[in-house]
């Protein structure tokens, strides 16, 4: 785990975090791709 960030556990290979908006909007979460990033931290 990381003190900054998003922390996924190892086994989520499809973390999905949820944002949200002041307005209605198509797309409320987001896939990261794991690829990218060290570990299972999101910074």
């Amino acid at each position: 785990t990381s003190p900054e960030g998003v922390s996924f556990d190892e086994n989520n290979l499809k973390p999905t975090i949820t944002v949200q908006f002041d307005k209605p909007a198509e797309v409320h979460s987001l896939t990261l791709p794991r690829d990218k990033t060290p570990n299972g931290n999101v910074g």
